[in-house]
């Protein structure tokens, strides 16, 4: 690689870090400001930085914000992209069609992971995330239960798909790091922003499940895969949670 090419690199390298910044830092805290905003109008004199954090920081809240900060994110990704039209954005997203005999194969690697993962959980009796238990007691309602589903098993698993093994690792695999630098790179990125949890058992599982849809992404070149993957992992997830 000529000095050019590693200046190019370097370049695509630095605004693929700014964009991600603004998917991944700058929308949610803008979109807190806003929260803040509406929070200190609502509780006039009664406001106050306390009050603000414990109620931006309660179940209802926060899947409302993710909601929409995938929402607007979204759009954000769109001129990421810097295509001029979705058949192009989905291609270099690697957002393909589906073949059922490859999905069933990855399938049944999935069911694998669940397996040993589950297995280990209970060896080595790890408990419950607190963040898991304050969503189990905020389900207290259809409209509650709507959002959950809807953000956590459905919108939240879509985006982070998009962002990290459709856009991102499209990104990075143009460079000289290749597709082996997206998967370690995306895993990482993927694994430290699930702040919400507290346990280092819970990190490492995630860092594990970054790995196995990297994977997926680099041995189907198809970022469709790891959406129903990642959608039905975190179904399934939602299903233990409340009704085991």
């Amino acid at each position: 690689m000529n000095s050019t090419q590693t200046k190019n690199s370097l370049t695509s390298l630095f605004n693929t870090s700014l964009w991600l910044l603004v998917l991944l830092i700058l929308t949610p805290t803008v979109l807190s400001i806003f929260f803040d905003v509406y929070f200190g109008i609502q509780q006039g004199d009664n406001y106050s930085p306390e009050a603000f954090y414990d109620w931006v920081n309660s179940i209802p809240v926060l899947l409302k914000l993710s909601l929409m900060a995938s929402l607007i994110n979204i759009y954000i990704l769109v001129k990421a992209t810097n295509e001029n039209n979705w058949t192009k954005r989905l291609d270099y997203w690697a957002v393909h069609s589906i073949n059922r005999q490859e999905l069933m194969k990855w399938l049944a690697v999935v069911f694998i992971f669940v397996c040993v993962s589950t297995l280990l959980g209970v060896v080595l009796n790890l408990t419950t995330e607190n963040f898991m238990l304050d969503v189990q007691a905020a389900n207290n309602s259809l409209a509650m239960f709507v959002l959950i589903i809807a953000t956590t098993s459905f919108v939240s698993p879509i985006i982070e798909e998009l962002i990290f093994r459709g856009w991102f690792y499209s990104k990075i695999k143009q460079t000289k790091l290749g597709d082996i630098g997206a998967l370690v790179i995306t895993t990482f990125i993927f694994t430290a922003i699930h702040t919400q949890y507290d346990n280092v058992s819970t990190l490492i599982y995630i860092f594990f499940l970054g790995l196995l849809l990297g994977f997926v992404r680099y041995k189907t070149q198809n970022t469709s895969y790891t959406i129903v993957i990642h959608i039905l992992l975190n179904s399934l997830v939602i299903i233990e949670l409340f009704y085991f």
